[in-house]
């Protein structure tokens, strides 16, 4: 039987063949309907405009998932935000009976990396395509590996702090509405609005004021308003810089990979609790980036 799976492509020819855990894809034709004033249906219905996307989720593999986030939404290797972001050629889906579609000219528009205690690292990722190139006997679609090794809640440090979780979001937001005259498919996918790199902790029990306090305190100098002394008071939200380690789950030095944010910004803070359960407290954050900073994966 066939390998059933996922596989993306650069250049068209040559497939990364990936090991995911599961997967998902859309096809919409928008019809056209007509809405007629004499009768209660509708009379004509003809096809609309082609779309498709679709999105996968895997265990995080940095030694293969990297590079779709550094090129397909980042546009550029080694951190930092480009202009230009990676429009993959194909990407194909196959099921166990050879069966699937080959997507064409495919734009990763997020992903998100989360881990948490007591499970593997874990990405997703959501894409766009254009067409659909071939639907019948798709064999691209090989074995993929499962030898690079997945970071593990007990040998990966948070930037110092203790935390049950975190999540890290990358967003490029992609529009696929470049439609003309005398044709039902886009021309072009491009950028929408303004690429984010966002994410929250899931703060530990006896550690939480470390970061919640910091959501709480602004920096204002008084504490009341109107302010006594204007010029004295801040807005402070900043945390810095922040540094994920996710080394060898063997233990092995060096670590298999170090994601740095540059400028993390704290956005939000919660807390609950229902019975005896664990109080729950989560902080939401913000990164800036521009093309030369925001988040380096190494």
């Amino acid at each position: 039987m066939a390998v059933r799976g996922i596989s993306i492509s650069a250049d068209g020819s040559s497939y990364i063949h990936l090991p995911i855990t599961d997967t998902q894809h859309q096809i919409q034709r928008n019809l056209i309907s007509e809405k007629s004033l004499n009768i209660a249906g509708e009379p004509k219905i003809v096809g609309g405009p082609f779309a498709c996307s679709g999105s996968f989720s895997a265990a995080y593999r940095p030694a293969i998932f990297t590079d779709l986030i550094e090129h397909g939404l980042l546009g550029k290797t080694g951190g930092g935000v480009s202009n230009d972001f990676t429009l993959y050629k194909k990407l194909a889906t196959t099921d166990e009976y050879g069966q699937g579609l080959i997507f064409g000219s495919i734009g990763l528009n997020s992903c998100e990396i989360s881990m948490k205690a007591g499970e593997f690292a874990k990405c997703n990722f959501n894409w766009v395509g254009t067409d659909v190139v071939a639907t019948t006997s798709v064999t691209v679609t090989a074995s993929p590996s499962y030898d690079d090794p997945i970071p593990v809640f007990y040998n990966a440090v948070i930037g110092g702090y203790k935390v049950t979780g975190v999540t890290l979001k990358i967003s490029r937001p992609l529009s696929a509405d470049d439609y003309v005259i005398g044709s039902e498919y886009t021309q072009s996918i491009i950028q929408s609005d303004q690429l984010t790199i966002e994410g929250s902790f899931e703060l530990a029990a006896k550690d939480a004021s470390n970061l919640l306090g910091r959501v709480a305190y602004t920096g204002d100098t008084t504490g009341t308003y109107p302010p006594a002394v204007l010029a004295s008071n801040k807005n402070t939200a900043s945390l810095g810089s922040l540094v994920i380690v996710f080394n060898d789950p063997d233990g092995i030095s060096p670590a298999i990979q170090t994601i740095t944010l540059d400028d993390l910004w704290l956005s939000d803070g919660s807390g609950s609790a229902s019975g005896r359960q664990r109080y729950q407290r989560t902080v939401n954050f913000k990164c800036t980036s521009s093309s030369t900073t925001g988040i380096t994966f190494s």
